[in-house]
């Protein structure tokens, strides 16, 4: 009995659109390079609940023939290629006739179309694979496609498809890429009734990363324009102080098309080595332009992937491209020292003033950063007030300096009885104690006295020295020891993630992506001290961040922990809670190499010596080991 059975033509057709059609993301891909490749100027986009249920591309490219309507929904039929040869010079974006017969196999399509020179126009419906009717109608030149219900007659697809937030922020991403690749096509695109994305279509690719992107990112980029060999490398950079957290901003193009190649990603970042730092990656949207024929775009059902015929020569073109352009913005930021301004946080922050810096370069513009206070932990009360008492000192001085007009003898008595007015006393003149010959414990008995520490000082304002027990020396990494600390601190309230609610909070504009994955992981990022409200079109508001995270730190954190849900499209489980914790740890610790107070030393250095579990910081570094003094003597010959 024959057991091979040759598929029905419905069937196979099905089977094939699961290759080109994966969820609306692709259905609107594949019209709108249609659109492109029909000379369109103007392409209008819209979608209802992520596009599952509607999706209507427009354009006012060509048209289709009324004769070649119903073949153009036809398996492995296209305008594009005529014979093998043509496959080496592909220019259009879509090439292989398998876009509109996928579509229609897995949904309701209507098309309306005119060609120029027509009278009227034609509107064509085709669901499931099945022409329904063709007629005459009245219509603009152009095209416009209509898709509903998608996967309707597929309901085993349809369980894979994700919410749609998700699925309409995958299609404003893929509109996002390419506005980018084609700024001379004005593009609107239209989310449940509401406006997300117009461009200008004049051809200014600037105008185009600035409508989707904004301002923040388009203020802060350098243009690059190379030629290397026979290839052209064109486009823009960003900064190196304006490195982002992620490669979710490195977009490339070839001739026009958006693809992922990791062979550009690694030229541009190579490019970047010692400019920005490790674990920041630059922004980049560089379109190269070379010969058909070194290239292979027939490698990926989604012709996302391209394959070159020589790797190193792209490579280096992308490289000495990137390198040309940062060497020639390479220039030195001018400081202006500004007013004191301080940062309105709470939860331990209100109180902290940051020096704000205005900062200028060769281009004229402008960016206000940020400098904190000399120490980590701030000074004490009486310090901050004998500081006050010595500036009210100054100042009377100085008032009656400039106001003298009596004789000099008369004015010196009276200057001298102002002073001793205010002059505070003596033994408010605090100055931090001698703390070399203090014994540090707290009622400890006479059988643990052996493990008191006595502090001796700090060395290269990175290491503590103490003297521990009557015969041990312990040198602690003050920022490994601090960080181990935190780190307890937060793992112990990890199931009530202790939050620090901001006075102004922080609007952050995000790319569709990063957009969509905080929107699907609130409830994770909630439970780790992020506040997050939707604030539309790919914006967020910040209302509370982790405690103990510095201000400057909280949009960095937050974005690691946005690639980190991107790149594992996990939950945030135990392990992964820990990394985090670790990773607020060691942003909020003091730092190696800042000036520490005594009192500030002598606390980490308590805390470690009546902790015993806590030997090393949460990546594994030691916090703290002992000499003895038989060690040191065998190193003087002592013994």
């Amino acid at each position: 009995m024959a057991k091979i059975n040759v598929l029905d033509k419905s069937i196979s057709e099905l089977i094939a659109a699961g290759e080109v059609i994966e969820r609306p993301l692709s259905v609107i891909k594949e019209l709108v390079e249609n659109s492109i490749d029909a000379g369109a100027t103007m392409i209008t986009v819209e979608i209802q609940h992520g596009g599952i249920s509607f999706i209507r591309v427009t354009d006012n490219g060509c048209g289709i023939e009324k004769d070649d309507l119903p073949k153009a929904f036809l398996r492995h039929a296209t305008s594009k290629v005529k014979s093998k040869d043509d496959l080496n010079s592909i220019l259009t974006l879509g090439f292989r006739g398998e876009a509109l017969a996928s579509i229609c196999a897995v949904s309701k399509v209507e098309v309306i179309t005119k060609c120029d020179d027509n009278i009227c126009g034609n509107k064509y419906s085709i669901y499931g694979g099945k022409e329904v009717s063709l007629e005459d109608t009245g219509c603009p030149k152009g095209t416009t496609i209509i898709v509903r219900d998608l996967f309707y007659n597929v309901p085993a697809r349809m369980k894979f498809l994700k919410k749609d937030i998700s699925e309409a922020n995958a299609v404003a991403s893929i509109i996002d890429k390419m506005a980018i690749s084609h700024p001379e096509i004005a593009f609107n695109f239209i989310r449940d009734g509401r406006p997300e994305l117009k461009t200008s279509g004049k051809g200014d690719l600037l105008q185009a990363i600035y409508a989707v992107f904004g301002k923040s990112i388009t203020d802060n980029l350098i243009p690059v324009d190379y030629k290397f060999k026979d290839i052209s490398v064109k486009g823009y950079i960003s900064k190196p102080e304006k490195a982002v957290a992620n490669r979710v901003k490195e977009l490339f193009f070839i001739n026009g098309r958006f693809v992922k190649t990791q062979t550009g990603s690694v030229a541009v970042e190579e490019a970047f080595r010692h400019t920005i730092p490790v674990g920041r990656f630059p922004v980049c949207f560089l379109n190269i332009l070379m010969a058909c024929s070194d290239t292979d775009v027939n490698v990926h059902p989604a012709k996302l992937e391209i394959r070159f015929t020589d790797e190193k020569t792209i490579f280096d073109a992308i490289y000495h491209a990137v390198k040309s352009a940062l060497m020639k913005n390479n220039n030195p930021l001018e400081i202006e020292l500004g007013k004191t301004t301080p940062i309105q946080m709470v939860d331990g922050f209100a109180n902290s003033e940051y020096k704000q810096i205005k900062m200028t370069d060769t281009n004229n513009e402008n960016v206000i950063v940020y400098t904190p206070p000399k120490s980590t932990f701030g000074i004490s009360k009486n310090e901050e007030k004998v500081n006050n008492k010595k500036q009210d000192i100054s100042v009377v001085k100085e008032t009656v300096k400039s106001s003298v007009k009596e004789p000099i003898l008369e004015t010196e008595k009276k200057k001298q009885e102002v002073i001793k007015n205010i002059e505070p006393p003596v033994q408010s003149k605090a100055k931090e104690p001698d703390r070399s010959n203090i014994v540090f414990k707290e009622e400890i008995s006479k059988k643990e006295e052996n493990t008191a520490i006595k502090y001796v000082g700090e060395a290269f304002d990175t290491y503590i020295i103490v003297e521990y027990g009557t015969d041990k020396l312990m040198l602690i990494d003050k920022h490994a020891a601090h960080e181990r600390i935190l780190y307890e601190k937060l793992r112990a309230t990890q199931d009530e993630c202790l939050a620090q609610y901001l006075i102004e909070p922080i609007t952050l504009t995000l790319d569709k992506i990063e957009y969509d994955t905080v929107l699907s992981n609130k409830k994770e990022l909630h439970r780790l001290g992020y506040e997050i409200d939707d604030f539309g079109v790919g914006t967020i508001i910040v209302r509370s961040a982790p405690e103990y995270l510095r201000n400057m730190d909280i949009v960095d954190t937050l974005m690691e922990v946005i690639t980190f849900l991107m790149e594992n499209r996990k939950d945030l489980n135990t392990e992964k809670v820990d990394w985090f914790f670790a990773n607020i740890a060691c942003r909020s610790a003091v730092k190696g190499g800042n000036k520490s107070t005594a009192k500030e030393l002598i606390d980490i250095a308590l805390k470690i010596q009546k902790d015993t579990t806590l030997r090393y910081c949460p990546h594994g570094r030691p916090v703290s080991f002992i000499i003895t003094k038989k060690e040191l003597e065998k190193q003087f010959f002592r013994v």
